[in-house]
């Protein structure tokens, strides 16, 4: 099940799209798990220009930085344009976060040539932070 993930996630360049701004996102709790296990990691986000006191890129375009892998944590029509950015840069590898059920999704990523792992959590994926979840959750049900 998760030899598709292993082999997208082998290099060390990912960046996270998301378009919320809200600092209690999964977005933030992805980039900080990434660079946990040490990925180079660069947030996109058009809205924000920091995340998780690290600098926010607007686009895929404006990393500087070889990129490997895109996670995608965003509706269908933002995903549709990120897979375009995705494939104009050279980046063939894709982790969506979503269910997505866009034909239009479907068909840039046949067209582009680009692997895709979707509806498998960077969470369920690694054991550790699974369990980092769990216990932040649990601490936030007894403290919040």
């Amino acid at each position: 099940m998760y030899s598709g993930i292993n082999n997208q996630t082998e290099k060390k360049g990912i960046a996270i799209a998301s378009s919320v701004t809200d600092k209690e996102h999964l977005s933030n709790f992805l980039a900080e798990a990434f660079r946990y296990k040490g990925y180079r990691v660069y947030q996109i986000n058009p809205s924000c220009v920091e995340a998780n006191n690290k600098s926010c890129f607007s686009s895929i375009d404006k990393i500087q930085d070889k990129v490997d892998t895109v996670y995608i944590i965003t509706g269908n029509s933002v995903a549709e344009d990120m897979a375009r950015e995705a494939a104009n840069m050279g980046i063939k590898k894709i982790w969506i976060n979503l269910n997505y059920d866009s034909p239009n999704f479907t068909e840039i990523s046949k067209r582009n040539g680009l692997s895709i792992i979707g509806g498998e959590c960077f969470y369920q994926w690694n054991n550790q932070v699974q369990k980092a979840k769990r216990f932040r959750n649990f601490f936030l049900s007894v403290f919040a």
